[in-house]
C-alpha cells in the first residue's frame, strides 16, 4: 500500500507542474539527429543503439546545450565535449569571445567541420552580444502521451519534462509493454534536480546515471560494446546527470556535485532494489551503495579518483579506480586502473589517438579483465557484453569517410578467442544521392579446432531532396547458411508535416544468421526489429504540428505489418499506435 501511495503522489505532484504559464521551445524545422548520434556514441550504425542510448542524447535535443553561457563542469557532465575540447572552449571564450556558428566552432582546435555538424542539434549559441536563440524564454516544458495496439496488447507511455527558469527542473516517465495491465505501472522513472550557481553545481532527487573514467570503475546505464569508430575507443565520462527512463538501468537516490577551481567533487547514495520495489517487480532490502569522484582538469587533460561500496549485503564489495586523460592537438592518451577490493582483483585499459592529417587519424586500445573482477555497474571497452575474463588488443584507422577496425580478445577461463573487422565507407555526389558500404567479419576459436565464424555486408543508396527523400539497403549475412534482407523507403516532410513508407523482404532460415534493422519509431522510442525467417514488412510513421505562438501540439500515428511465409511457420504481427507531444 505504501509503495502504490508514493507512486501515485509523485504523479500527482509532477503533473501539478504542468498548471504553470510556461512558452514552449520553438523546435523549428524537424531534424534528423539520428545520424549524428551514431558518430558521437561510436556506433557505427543505427542498430548498435538502444533506447538509453537515445534517451541521453533526447536531453540536450530538447533543451540544447548554451556553449557560451555553460560552465567547464556543464560542459564535461554533457557528455558531448572530451575534457581537452571543454579546455579549448574556454580558452577561446577568454581570448576571442562567444562562439556564433557551427563554422566557428569547427575551427578550433580538436574539433572539425564533421564534428561540429554532428554536434549542431544538441548546442545552442545564444550569446550576450547576439541573440542567436530569438529571445527564449525561462520557462519550457514537454508532455508526451502515446498509446498503441499490436497482436500481443495494448501499451501506454507518459513522459514530461518542465524546466524552470534554469535553476531547477523535474521529469517523470511512465510505460506499460504491450499485454500489461494499466495498473499497476510497469516501469516507473523521473527526477527532481536543482541546478546552483555557486559551489554546488547540482542536486538531483530520483534517476540519475553516474559514469566516470573510462567505464571500468563505474559507469551506469548502457555503452557500445566493440570498436565501431573512433569515438567508441574512448568513454565520454559525464559525471552525474538526471535521467528521464523507463530503462532501469540507472541509479534511484539522492546525488550531487561540488566544484572548487578546476576540483569537481561527485557523491551519492542509492538503493538498488529501490526501483524494482517501485514497480513491484522485488521486494525493498536495507542495501546502500554510496559512490563518490574527485577529478582535476587542467587545460590538456584530466585525472580523477572514483569508490563506492555496497552497504547491507552479506559481503562488502567495491572498487576503487584512477583514471587519467590527457590530450594535445587531438592527440590523446587515455586509461582506467580498477581494484575490486572483494576479489582482490586488479583490472586495467590505456589507449589512445594519433592524428594523420585533416580527418585522419589512428586509435589503440589494450585492455586486461581478470575472471575474477565483478563487472556489476562498469561499462568499459570489451569485445563482449561486460569486461569480464578478457585480455585484448584493437585498432582502428580513419581515413576520410572511411573507418577500418580490428579487435583481438582472449578469454583465458571459457579457452576462446575473438577476431572481429569492422570496416564502413560512405561517398556523397551532388543533389542529396549518397552511398554507404558495411563489412564486417567475427571469427571465434570456442576450442582448439572448434570454430565459429559470422560475415555481414550492406549496401545503403539514399538520395534526399528539399521535402522528397528514399532510401535502398541491401544486406547479407553469413554464419551457418545466408541470411538476405531488402528494403525500399520513401518519404516527405517540411516544418509542419512528415510521412515515410517503407517496405521490406528477408530469407533468414538461421538464428545464427539474424539481421537486426532500425525502423522509424515517435521520438523517444528507439526500434530495432530483428529480421528471422521468411516474410515481409510494410510499416509507416507520419507527423503533424499545430501552433499557437509558442506553444505547439504534434500528433504522430505508426502502423506496421509483419508477415510470414507459411514454410516459416510463424505467427504474423500487426501494430497500430499514436503519440501526442504538447510543447508549453
Amino acid at each position: 500500500m505504501c509503495r502504490k501511495v508514493f507512486m501515485w503522489a509523485s504523479v500527482f505532484f509532477i503533473l501539478l507542474g504542468g498548471g504553470f504559464s510556461l512558452l514552449a521551445q520553438d523546435d523549428g524545422e524537424e531534424k534528423n539527429i539520428l545520424s549524428s548520434i551514431v558518430m558521437l556514441a561510436g556506433a557505427g550504425e543505427e542498430e548498435s543503439l538502444c533506447q538509453e542510448v537515445l534517451d541521453r542524447f533526447e536531453r540536450w535535443y530538447e533543451r540544447p546545450l548554451a556553449i557560451n553561457f555553460s560552465s567547464s563542469q556543464k560542459l564535461l557532465a554533457s557528455g558531448l565535449f572530451s575534457p581537452y575540447q571543454v579546455a579549448v572552449i574556454e580558452d577561446y571564450r577568454h581570448r576571442e569571445g562567444d562562439i556564433f556558428s557551427i563554422m566557428e566552432l569547427a575551427c578550433l582546435d580538436g574539433f572539425n567541420l564533421s564534428l561540429a555538424q554532428a554536434l549542431e542539434p544538441f548546442l545552442s549559441f545564444a550569446s550576450g552580444g547576439l541573440d542567436v536563440d530569438g529571445g527564449r524564454k525561462f520557462s519550457e516544458g514537454k508532455m508526451s502521451l502515446q498509446g498503441g495496439w499490436s497482436t500481443k496488447g495494448w501499451s501506454e507511455a507518459l513522459k514530461f519534462r518542465y524546466v524552470h527558469r534554469k535553476r531547477w527542473e523535474m521529469g517523470l516517465a511512465l510505460s506499460n509493454r504491450p499485454g500489461q495491465p494499466l495498473y499497476p505501472i510497469g516501469s516507473v522513472g523521473g527526477h527532481w534536480t536543482w541546478h546552483g550557481r555557486s559551489h554546488l553545481n547540482q542536486l538531483v532527487l530520483g534517476d540519475f546515471n553516474a559514469r566516470f573514467g573510462q567505464g571500468l570503475g563505474l559507469w551506469s546505464g548502457f555503452s557500445l560494446h566493440g570498436l565501431r569508430g573512433s569515438s567508441s575507443f574512448c568513454r565520454r565520462p559525464s559525471g552525474i546527470t538526471p535521467s528521464v527512463s523507463c530503462s532501469g538501468s540507472n541509479f534511484c537516490g539522492l546525488a550531487a556535485e561540488f566544484s572548487w577551481g578546476r576540483w569537481f567533487f561527485s557523491s551519492a547514495l542509492t538503493c538498488p532494489s529501490f526501483r524494482p520495489w517501485m514497480e513491484g517487480k522485488s521486494p525493498l532490502d536495507k542495501t546502500l551503495l554510496p559512490l563518490v569522484n574527485i577529478s582535476r582538469y587542467g587545460r590538456n587533460g584530466q585525472i580523477g579518483l572514483t569508490a563506492f561500496s555496497e552497504l547491507g549485503g552479506q559481503d562488502v564489495g567495491g572498487r576503487a579506480a584512477m583514471d587519467f586523460r590527457y590530450s594535445f592537438r587531438w592527440c590523446s592518451w587515455w586509461g582506467e586502473l580498477a581494484f575490486d577490493w572483494l576479489n582482490r582483483s586488479l583490472g586495467g585499459l590505456v589507449g589512445g589517438t594519433l592524428p594523420l592529417g585533416y580527418k585522419r587519424s589512428v586509435s589503440w586500445i589494450a585492455r586486461g579483465y581478470p575472471a575474477r573482477f565483478i563487472t556489476e555497474y562498469a561499462s568499459s571497452v570489451t569485445s563482449a557484453s561486460r569486461p569480464l575474463d578478457e585480455w585484448g588488443i584493437g585498432g582502428g584507422l580513419e581515413w576520410d569517410s572511411q573507418m577500418l577496425t580490428l579487435d583481438w580478445a582472449w578469454h583465458p577461463v571459457a579457452q576462446e578467442q575473438v577476431v572481429k573487422a569492422y570496416y564502413s565507407g560512405g561517398w556523397n555526389w551532388g543533389r542529396g544521392i549518397s552511398l554507404g558500404v558495411r563489412l564486417t567479419d567475427q571469427w571465434k576459436e570456442n576450442a582448439p579446432g572448434k570454430y565459429c565464424n559470422r560475415v555481414g555486408g550492406r549496401l545503403d543508396w539514399k538520395w534526399e531532396g528539399e521535402r522528397f527523400l528514399s532510401s535502398w539497403r541491401l544486406e547479407a549475412a553469413h554464419s551457418e547458411e545466408w541470411g538476405l534482407l531488402s528494403y525500399v523507403e520513401l518519404g516527405y516532410r517540411d516544418a509542419r508535416c512528415s510521412a515515410f513508407l517503407r517496405t521490406a523482404l528477408f530469407r533468414v532460415d538461421r538464428w545464427a544468421d539474424r539481421i537486426y534493422v532500425y525502423e522509424r519509431d515517435f521520438p523517444g522510442s528507439f526500434n530495432v526489429p530483428v529480421c528471422y525467417g521468411r516474410g515481409g514488412s510494410v510499416s509507416g510513421l507520419a507527423s503533424y504540428r499545430f501552433r499557437w505562438g509558442r506553444e505547439s501540439l504534434k500528433v504522430y500515428l505508426r502502423g506496421g505489418l509483419r508477415l510470414f511465409s507459411s514454410k516459416s511457420e510463424k505467427p504474423g504481427r500487426a501494430e497500430l499506435k499514436v503519440q501526442c507531444v504538447y510543447s508549453f
